[in-house]
């Protein structure tokens, strides 16, 4: 994952990106922002970041986001970005929704 900074100081206000832990379900983009930094489109702006990564650079067919169910903020980025709701799992014993964006799928909201 990468540090998401402010421009105009430098301060840490958060992490996005690309990760894929050992046992996984498949490449994750995550993101956390603090709290205060919410609504600013910090976390779109660096997740999109994230999907050209994954789609360009390491050559993934798929992404995903696992999101718990009650975090309304990450589903309405997941949903910016173009991830759709796939389907739910077990994290840890805590329940998670499964959004998935396919490389074709970026490709034409991309190109639209």
């Amino acid at each position: 994952m990468w540090a998401v900074e402010l421009k105009q100081d430098g301060r840490m206000i958060g992490r996005v990106g690309c990760w894929y832990p050992d046992g996984w379900m498949g490449l994750e983009i995550g993101w956390t922002i603090n709290r205060e930094f919410w609504r600013r489109g910090y976390a779109s702006e660096a997740a999109n970041a994230s999907l050209e990564y994954a789609f360009t650079e390491l050559q993934a067919e798929e992404i995903i986001s696992l999101i718990r169910p009650a975090n309304m903020a990450s589903r309405r980025v997941a949903e910016k970005i173009g991830e759709q709701l796939v389907g739910q799992t077990q994290i840890m014993g805590e329940e998670a929704l499964i959004y998935r964006l396919r490389r074709d799928e970026w490709k034409a909201i991309k190109d639209s």
